[in-house]
C-alpha cells in the first residue's frame, strides 16, 4: 500500500486539492476584508440607538460621581514605547533618532536608550472645570414604545416639543409634566451677549468661556444631543476612524501615530457633517488642564506641532429611522438589532473559515514535505486532520450560506422604503450590493470543498483496488 501511497499520481491529488484550499481562502480573505467594514459600521449604527439623550451638565469638584460620566469621552491616546539614539555614541549604523519599539541589543550598546509606554489617560478637565454629563433614562427603543417620536414638530394637545431627536428629521414630543432632555448648548465669550428666551443654565469655564444649556422652549431647528466628540475637524463617517493630523506633525510615539485624515467612506464621502461644533480650544490646553504636560515632558524631542493645534467639541443627535419604518414589522428598529446580529455571526463563520483554510493550506505544504522524504505514515495522519478540519469548514460554509440567503432576500425592499439618512441609506445599499453575492461566495466555498474531501480519499481508494487486483493476480 505505501508503494502506491507515495506515487506520483497522489502527489497530483494532494496538489489539486492544495490549489482548491488556496482558492477558498482568497475567496474568504476576500470577503471578509470587504464584510468587516461594513459589519462594524452597522453595529455602530444600530449601538446608537441604545445610547441616552444627554439631560444636564454639572460642575464637580473630583471625580464624576456615580451616574455621571465625563463631558469629553475621549482620551489622550497614549505614547508607545519607544528607543532614543539621539545621545548614542555608535558608529553610522545606528541612526541617532527615536523610534517605535525596544531598542535593539546593538543600540543598547551604543548608549541608546528605552523609553516606556506610557497608557490613554482620561480628559477629566474640560476649560479648568470637571464638567460631567448625565444622561437621560429612555434610549431611542424606549421612545419608540413609549410613541414619543413623531414626524411633525406639532406634538398636539398635552405634549410639547423637546427638537429634533435624529438625522433622518424625527421629533421628540413629551407630555408637558415630562423633561426634555437638552436641546442646546452654547460656548461663548463672557463680554458675548447672554442668549435670552429659553431659560438657559450658565456654568462659567476657564480662558474667559462661559457654558449655556437648556431643555426648554424648544423648536423645530433645536437639537437633542446624544453624542459628543472631539476631533480635530469634522469627525469621519467611518465610525473606526479618527480625524487626525498628519504623522509628519506628531510626535513619533504618538499611540496614534498612524491615524490621520479619514479615508474615503462610501462614493467618495469622508467627512460626516451630521455633527455640529458647539466649541474650538487649543489641544495644548487640554493637555496643560489635564496636568498630561508633566507625562509628555518626561519625553525627548516632541515637536511643537505635536501639540499647539486646534481641536473642536461636536454634538449630534441620534442616527436616525423614519417614523413609517420605525413600527414596520419588517424594517423597524428590532431589524437592524437583528440584521447587525446577523451580520456578526456571518463574520465570525468568515473568519472561521479564512483562519482554518489557511491552516488547511499550510498543513498541505508540511504533507508535502513528508511525501518526499517518503515518510507515509506522517503524511497520512496530516491529511486524516486536514479531512476533519475540511468537513467542519464544509458545516460552515454550508451554514453561512444559509444565513446570507436570508439577509440577502430583503436587499430590494429595505432600498426602495429608504427608512434612514442620506448617509445611512448610501452605506444600506452598499452593503446589500455586497450581501447579495454572500450567498454565492459561501456556496462556491461549500462546493470547493466538498470536492476537495472526495479527492483527499482518491489516493486511498486508488492504492487499495490497485492493491485488491494485485492480491487477486497472485491468487489466480
Amino acid at each position: 500500500m505505501e508503494k502506491y501511497f507515495s506515487n506520483n499520481l497522489t502527489i497530483t491529488f494532494i496538489v489539486i486539492c492544495s490549489i482548491l484550499i488556496l482558492i477558498c481562502m482568497i475567496l474568504d480573505i476576500i470577503a471578509f476584508t470587504r464584510f468587516n467594514f461594513s459589519n462594524s459600521t452597522l453595529r455602530n449604527f444600530s449601538e446608537n440607538f441604545k445610547s441616552n439623550p444627554i439631560s444636564e451638565i454639572k460642575e464637580f469638584l473630583g471625580e464624576c460621581p456615580s451616574g455621571w460620566e465625563n463631558f469629553i469621552s475621549e482620551k489622550w491616546p497614549g505614547f508607545v514605547e519607544g528607543c532614543d539614539c539621539t545621545g548614542s555614541w555608535g558608529g553610522k549604523e545606528i541612526d541617532r533618532e527615536i523610534h517605535r519599539g525596544m531598542c535593539t541589543f546593538n543600540e543598547t550598546m551604543a548608549f541608546c536608550e528605552n523609553l516606556p509606554s506610557h497608557a490613554p489617560l482620561q480628559f477629566n478637565i474640560y476649560r479648568k472645570k470637571n464638567l460631567c454629563k448625565k444622561r437621560s433614562n429612555e434610549n431611542y427603543f424606549d421612545l419608540k414604545n413609549k410613541k414619543k417620536i413623531s414626524k411633525e414638530a406639532n406634538c398636539g394637545y398635552g405634549m410639547k416639543l423637546c427638537g429634533k431627536l435624529d438625522t433622518a428629521g424625527n421629533f421628540l414630543c413629551v407630555s408637558v409634566s415630562e423633561a426634555c432632555p437638552i436641546n442646546q448648548i452654547i460656548v461663548q465669550n463672557f463680554d458675548d451677549n447672554t442668549p435670552t428666551g429659553n431659560n438657559y443654565t450658565s456654568i462659567a469655564l476657564g480662558n474667559g468661556k462661559i457654558l449655556y444649556f437648556t431643555n426648554q422652549n424648544a423648536t423645530k431647528y433645536d437639537s437633542i444631543y446624544t453624542d459628543l466628540r472631539l476631533s480635530e475637524d469634522l469627525p469621519c463617517l467611518n465610525f473606526d476612524q479618527f480625524n487626525t493630523k498628519s504623522r509628519i506633525s506628531k510626535y513619533i510615539l504618538d499611540a496614534n501615530w498612524e491615524y490621520y485624515v479619514c479615508s474615503e467612506f462610501i462614493q467618495k464621502y469622508f467627512f460626516d457633517d451630521r455633527y455640529k461644533s458647539i466649541d474650538k480650544l487649543n489641544y495644548i490646553d487640554l493637555i496643560n488642564d489635564n496636568k498630561i504636560n508633566d507625562i509628555i515632558n518626561r519625553y525627548p524631542q516632541v515637536p511643537v506641532t505635536s501639540l499647539n493645534f486646534e481641536v473642536q467639541i461636536y454634538a449630534r443627535p441620534y442616527f436616525g429611522w423614519k417614523t413609517a419604518c420605525l413600527h414596520d414589522r419588517s424594517f423597524g428598529l428590532d431589524f437592524l438589532s437583528s440584521l447587525a446580529v446577523k451580520l456578526d455571526s456571518i463574520s465570525g463563520r468568515l473568519l472561521a473559515l479564512m483562519i482554518i483554510s489557511i491552516i488547511s493550506f499550510s498543513l498541505y505544504l508540511i504533507n508535502f514535505v513528508f511525501l518526499y522524504t517518503g515518510d507515509n505514515c506522517f503524511s497520512a495522519i496530516f491529511l486524516c486532520v486536514i479531512a476533519v478540519l475540511n468537513f467542519s469548514m464544509i458545516i460552515i460554509a454550508f451554514s453561512a450560506y444559509s444565513a446570507a440567503s436570508g439577509i440577502a432576500k430583503d436587499n430590494d425592499e429595505i432600498n426602495n422604503f429608504a427608512c434612514g439618512d442620506e448617509y445611512i441609506n448610501m452605506f444600506l445599499e452598499y452593503l446589500f450590493a455586497f450581501v447579495i453575492y454572500l450567498p454565492g461566495i459561501f456556496l462556491w466555498n461549500g462546493l470547493l470543498l466538498v470536492l476537495n474531501l472526495v479527492l483527499k480519499f482518491c489516493p486511498f481508494i486508488i492504492g487499495y483496488k490497485r492493491l485488491f487486483a494485485n492480491q487477486i493476480e497472485k491468487l489466480n
